[in-house]
């Protein structure tokens, strides 16, 4: 499990965002820490972290978040409530090339609706949402989301 948000992506996926202007807003270790976050999120409240990267306009009220990626460590005794809460979503399920199982959604491509991808393994749980929607965000959301697992639980 990462302990705050410097250290959820590896340094080669935070240098591609800050080559892009993206960086960490928000989450533990990020530049405004959790006062921009006014709701946990689902991932917050089952004892993980949310880190939202995006564009520093400046000004804490037209933050632009690109991307949220989250993580949360799982055992039997929360998994299967995850699980279901992912299920209750309404969101697409599959199993990735790890036999981990996986729920996401394409969203709607110019920023309508979010691309959503979660990664439910043993120990882990790891969600990206993009905002933008539409097939290319959800394929990155599923990169980032291997990238993240690669980086904390291999």
């Amino acid at each position: 499990m990462p302990t705050d948000c410097t250290s959820i992506l590896p340094p080669a996926q935070l240098d591609k965002f800050t080559a892009e202007g993206v960086i960490l807003l928000a989450g533990p270790g990020g530049k405004y820490g959790n006062e921009l976050i006014t709701d946990a999120t689902p991932e917050m409240n089952a004892g993980g972290i949310s880190c939202y990267f995006g564009i520093d306009n400046e000004d804490p009220n037209l933050l632009a978040v690109k991307v949220l990626v989250s993580a949360v460590p799982l055992d039997s005794t929360n998994r299967d409530s995850v699980i279901a809460d992912l299920t209750a979503q309404g969101l697409l399920q599959a199993t990735d090339e790890r036999g981990d199982v996986t729920f996401g959604v394409l969203g709607a491509t110019g920023g309508q609706t979010t691309a959503n991808y979660n990664v439910v393994a043993a120990d882990s749980w790891i969600s990206v949402i993009s905002a933008d929607g539409g097939e290319k965000a959800y394929l990155a959301a599923v990169k980032l989301a291997n990238v993240v697992h690669s980086a904390n639980y291999n």
